[in-house]
């Protein structure tokens, strides 16, 4: 238990110092930045999320090297909310072609260089019940992105999202989109509805240069304890 804290320690110090700088762009108005996306690419994640297994979170399904969710309570939370998906050879190949077209829309977004630390797929569960906003407590620098092939609304399930100027949304655009949102800044909650929301997500860090290629670290691999100054980490084996 004090290693980790050292390391957490470490880990955002270096973060921190890494990311001078980059608290710009579009992004920094709000917390909170979104785009329409084909709706080829909607049918197309759309399928890969459909056909892919069910999984759950695990603490041990991991790459080395990475932040992870240790405590139980919170895997058995977001295993409860969110139906996790293999993450497939496919869907590897599907984000690498989506994120290159998409590349230059995230560069103009957040206004330096970026790469993929990791990614996962899952749909939120549909369920009345709403949980309290939060902060991932994550290195600021680094943003979520849901691809949102189905869009989101209160009857799809969407998210809520307290901005940094401290007006409060829910997320509602029926379209399929790309969300981008400052995690670990502006608080936010997942808001179930009637139906079940299919999700890809994608952790963004900084980076030297940008790197758009997709990155499995594990289903609770979430992003490097500390940065690399090359633009990939090597795909684990999927």
């Amino acid at each position: 238990m004090a290693f980790r804290r050292l390391r957490a320690w470490l880990s955002r110090r270096a973060w921190d110092a890494f990311s001078k700088g980059c608290d710009g762009g579009p992004i920094s108005r709000t917390g909170v930045v979104w785009c329409p996306i084909s709706a080829e690419w909607a049918r197309r994640m759309r399928s890969v999320i459909e056909g892919s297994e069910p999984t759950r979170l695990q603490s041990d399904d991991r790459a080395p090297g990475y932040f992870y969710e240790p405590r139980p309570p919170i895997i058995d939370y977001l295993n409860r909310t969110y139906d996790y998906r293999l993450v497939t050879s496919t869907l590897i190949t599907e984000l690498e072609q989506f994120l290159l077209e998409h590349e230059a829309q995230i560069s103009d977004w957040i206004a330096h260089p970026w790469r993929v630390a990791s990614v996962r797929a899952f749909v939120l569960r549909a369920n009345p019940r709403e949980e309290g906003g939060h902060l991932d407590g994550w290195p600021p620098a680094m943003r979520k992105a849901f691809i949102l092939p189905n869009g989101a609304t209160r009857e799809t399930g969407t998210t809520w999202f307290r901005l940094r100027n401290g007006q409060e949304i829910t997320f509602d655009h029926p379209d399929p989109c790309l969300l981008l949102f400052e995690n670990s800044i502006v608080e936010h909650a997942a808001v179930a509805g009637t139906h079940e929301r299919p999700t890809i997500e994608i952790d963004i860090v900084p980076a030297r240069r940008t790197c758009p290629t997709p990155v499995y670290a594990g289903i609770d691999g979430w992003y490097p304890w500390f940065p690399h100054t090359h633009a990939s980490v090597p795909l684990r084996s999927i």
